[in-house]
């Protein structure tokens, strides 16, 4: 009877630690519908669930002493996190990932207009706070036991993480996909919840920069053979070579145009007369399609550095501050001017680091990118192509040799 007691008591003790765990679901539940203004709920909440049960294990593993202390600091976190998310997610209509800290610089006029995305509602932020407080006040006696619930936390922490593994392994191949894809961390919220999508996030910086991503082991002798290979092509005596020598250069990358689409027709129409005409007086040809997980950003990184993307994970979002010697800096070197365009905001898919890291002297997006008549020249995403081709006029005129990177964002 008495051990009876005694564990019942040792029970009644971890009444603050589960009242916490509630609370950070409250939280998660309260950005999920009320701050993102989500209309449905969490697809698969199965994750989710099993991250909390193993965090309601971990807190039974701290010292009694330290528990009301750590789920207070917990909680704190969690509305901090919680308010960055909205936050950010008013301005760019996305949430925020770790892989993106080296680039917040980009953040630019958020910091100093911070106050106009806040609303009203946004002080439901404090009520796991205030609830918290309420528990702490409530259940602080109970806290003179002093022994920890290590069977408990220990059972808790097993089961939470077997349920977890099995319900990540059974995903359905296209969820799996989705994660391994990541082309919106909203998106990734929006079917896991916000708790799964942080732990995602931190457990792919880390796998990052840990140095897990893509094979470990080097083939010093393949790569010394794949580089004079490259040098013997390279200088390799053909017809075209130098024959555009001190010429100005043009890129357009057009987002998103399936090849289909240039010898489409509607009603006897040329759907894209320009470059159906076009195609009779250039060289064509089809590559086999390389890219994966980025597409457009795949691409872009094939064409300006020769190398294979990523197999794994879109580059902008696992290698944001790389450096590479890439087209761009030969062509400074050979005394050109290199820009590139895009008319979307900087910090859409990273782009504004990325083509720094690409050693472009210049970038201009979209707040460099006016619109001179933004009733004609605005459309969807960004600028119309006759007004981006404008801008690429007026960045191309002059005498200085140049290199442009014109990137479309009509399809």
């Amino acid at each position: 009877m008495m051990k009876m007691v005694k564990a019942l008591k040792g029970l009644k003790g971890l009444t603050l630690c589960f009242s916490t765990v509630c609370l950070v679901k409250l939280s998660a539940h309260l950005q999920h519908f009320h701050l993102l203004e989500w209309s449905k709920p969490i697809e698969i909440p199965s994750l989710e669930s099993s991250l909390l049960v193993i965090l309601f294990g971990m807190l039974c593993l701290v010292p009694r002493k330290f528990q009301a202390l750590t789920c207070g600091a917990l909680l704190l976190f969690t509305q901090l996190v919680s308010f960055i998310d909205t936050s950010y997610y008013r301005f760019f209509r996305d949430l925020p990932s770790i892989h993106l800290l080296p680039a917040w610089f980009q953040a630019g006029r958020v910091g100093e207009s911070l106050t106009s995305s806040l609303m009203p509602k946004d002080s439901l932020l404090l009520l796991p706070i205030f609830l918290f407080l309420v528990v702490f006040l409530i259940t602080r006696k109970t806290h003179t036991h002093k022994k920890r619930s290590l069977a408990l936390g220990f059972m808790l922490l097993g089961f939470g993480t077997c349920a977890f593994l099995y319900n990540l392994t059974n995903l359905h191949p296209v969820r799996y996909e989705q994660l391994q894809r990541r082309f919106h961390n909203k998106a990734i919220e929006n079917l896991f919840g916000p708790v799964f999508y942080h732990v995602y996030d931190i457990y792919e910086w880390s796998r990052v920069k840990v140095g897990f991503e893509g094979g470990r082991t080097i083939d010093s002798e393949l790569i010394k053979k794949t580089v004079q290979f490259s040098r013997d092509l390279s200088t390799e005596e053909s017809p075209i070579q130098g024959r555009y020598e001190d010429r100005d250069f043009i890129f357009i990358q057009l987002e998103s145009l399936e090849f289909f689409a240039i010898h489409a027709q509607h009603q006897s129409k040329a759907v894209m007369p320009f470059l159906s005409k076009t195609w009779d007086r250039v060289s064509h040809f089809k590559l086999f399609d390389q890219t994966h997980l980025g597409r457009s950003a795949d691409g872009q990184f094939l064409f300006l550095n020769s190398l294979q993307p990523p197999a794994t994970r879109p580059l902008p979002f696992i290698y944001p501050t790389n450096n590479y010697y890439a087209l761009p800096a030969m062509f400074a070197e050979k005394g050109y001017r290199t820009r590139y365009l895009e008319p979307v905001e900087g910090i859409f898919w990273n782009a504004k680091i990325i083509s720094s890291s690409y050693g472009f002297q210049e970038q201009f997006f979209r707040d460099e990118l006016p619109a001179e008549d933004p009733g004609k020249d605005i459309r969807g995403w960004g600028l119309t192509d006759e007004a981006l081709f404008r801008h690429a006029k007026r960045l191309g005129s002059g005498a200085e040799r140049y290199f442009l990177y014109v990137v479309t964002v009509m399809c």
